[in-house]
């Protein structure tokens, strides 16, 4: 394991833990490799571990086949697996080589209720973990949240200018010259119509100023 002592100290997980204390973490995990396109961990199966990326990166597939979300080095995989047992709904697959440190379940649960002081280090540092990554996706949820209620909104008032039922608005025609009063009246209704308004009866008449009206011939 000392040969990887220098990717240990990049990890979060040993992050401020003495060398010393890290290679006795360390003999609690197992290594293991991945070459490109070997899947760590299919959906559906047993849960029986967690692992954290030493070097390369792994993909997370969704059960339909869809990329959720890249882990990186440094990066843990089903650490609330580990309180839970809880097996994810999700496929796990290297994305080149990629080797990672294995923490068996079983051995956690015990470091949980021992009194080795590595043990306790070692639940103490995977506690911490995944309290950053809890609050790494609440912080994406409120994120989320926060662009769908904007995209809500902005579709309201989309909708209230122009209702989604309302047909295209044709082209307003003048009344026919020389238009009889029935004929304006006519006219006026169908202009009413297009502007949505079934009764002329309900338009409110809005007064303004009154205009002086100028009688006798035009000079």
């Amino acid at each position: 394991m000392s040969d990887f002592l220098p990717y240990f100290r990049t990890l979060p997980l040993f992050t401020g833990v003495p060398d010393d204390a890290i290679l006795a973490i360390a003999q609690r995990l197992t290594r293991r490799r991945l070459m490109a396109g070997q899947t760590l961990y299919h959906s559906g199966d047993p849960l029986r571990a967690a692992w954290f990326v030493i070097k390369g990166s792994i993909e997370i597939l969704s059960a339909g086949g869809r990329q959720v979300l890249v882990v990186p080095a440094g990066g843990a995989i089903c650490l609330a697996g580990l309180f839970t047992g809880h097996p994810p709904d999700m496929t796990s697959i290297a994305m080149d080589e990629t080797w990672l440190l294995e923490l068996d379940r079983d051995l956690f649960l015990q470091a949980c209720e021992g009194t080795d002081p590595f043990g306790r280090l070692l639940v103490e540092r995977v506690v911490m973990m995944l309290a950053h990554q809890l609050r790494r996706f609440d912080s994406a949820l409120l994120r989320l949240e926060a662009s769908a209620v904007a995209k809500a909104r902005k579709k309201g008032r989309a909708a209230e200018c122009v209702p989604e039922d309302k047909p295209a608005q044709e082209k307003l025609h003048r009344p026919p010259p020389n238009a009889t009063d029935a004929e304006l009246m006519e006219w006026a209704a169908e202009m009413a119509k297009r502007s949505g308004i079934d009764d002329l009866d309900k338009i409110k008449v809005v007064q303004g100023p009154e205009i002086p009206i100028r009688r006798g011939p035009i000079s």
